[in-house]
């Protein structure tokens, strides 16, 4: 089966810069001739150096995919590790940089073996014979919830505390990595994401833009309706599809339409400048009586 797969990252609509990373990469492998890796990674808080943190997961993902080999598992387990120790150092060293984190969710295919490994909530799909599935947990604070049956699953869409995570790329010494791995077949199609794109768009709705817009076109329709939907953070988003008839190609393809958002800066208000004329006009007076 041949791979093909296309990655697209966006600013969106209100955020000052784009703190997802992604990269897509292929190797040499003796199985079938299928050897990829996509990674998304979402750096986390909107500051503390998150286009930092997520660019290190990336960086060390790829070293490491295309330096090793072995047990795909123990590969990929091994490299967010790394990532992990990498972001730690950094923040120990560098102010700028203190307490900086990052999500990240790996594909990697070697041969029939799909393996992919996960921190954080970005999110990993699959569609299967008409099907999407979710192969990712968000590791948040109402999945946790959930989990200890404290909250019913209707309640963590509407969590206050939705966006907080359990769980994160740089946050601890020794980190917990979702490791899942499963057997690929024809016409099997991945998604990975970050928040920006989901929030908007549930499942179905993925599957839909998939089927309708192809391969090729999907990443883009994807950042386009989160942005008209909101948009109220970066947007990142690869899809890879396997067929034995097929494209023949891995192409990674940064945002061709991202532009730079305008930083508002803040009006002084009316009752404001009335304040201050008042404010200037009483010190004159007192001078004035004082001369």
């Amino acid at each position: 089966m041949k791979l093909h797969a296309v990655g697209i990252t966006d600013i969106g609509n209100v955020r000052a810069e784009n703190q997802d990373s992604f990269t897509v990469q292929t190797a040499p492998c003796s199985e079938n001739g299928n050897s990829l890796l996509a990674v998304v990674a979402d750096g986390v808080g909107g500051g503390k150096a998150g286009n930092v943190a997520s660019k290190i997961a990336v960086d060390a993902l790829k070293d490491i995919y295309l330096e090793s080999a072995g047990d795909p598992q123990v590969v990929m387990r091994r490299a967010i590790e790394a990532a992990n120790a990498l972001i730690l150092e950094r923040s120990g060293v560098d102010d700028l940089c203190r307490g900086m984190a990052t999500t990240c969710t790996a594909l990697m295919v070697k041969g029939d073996s799909v393996i992919v490994g996960h921190v954080g909530d970005s999110r990993a799909y699959r569609i299967r014979d008409g099907e999407i599935s979710r192969l990712t947990e968000d590791q948040t604070l109402p999945r946790r919830l959930f989990r200890e049956g404290l909250i019913t699953e209707e309640e963590i869409e509407l969590h206050p505390q939705g966006s907080i995570l359990t769980n994160a790329v740089g946050t601890k010494k020794k980190i917990e990595v979702e490791i899942i791995s499963s057997e690929l077949r024809e016409r099997d199609t991945f998604v990975l994401c970050s928040d920006g794109m989901y929030k908007y768009l549930n499942d179905e709705e993925i599957k839909g833009i998939v089927n309708k817009a192809g391969i090729e076109a999907s990443p883009e329709q994807f950042v386009a309706a989160a942005k008209e939907r909101g948009g109220d953070d970066n947007i990142t988003v690869i899809v890879v599809h396997a067929n034995s008839d097929g494209f023949d190609k891995t192409t990674e393809i940064l945002s061709t339409y991202e532009e730079p958002v305008q930083i508002k800066r803040r009006r002084v208000g009316w009752k404001m400048a009335l304040g201050l004329i008042l404010f200037v006009g009483i010190i004159a007076f007192v001078v004035e009586l004082l001369k």
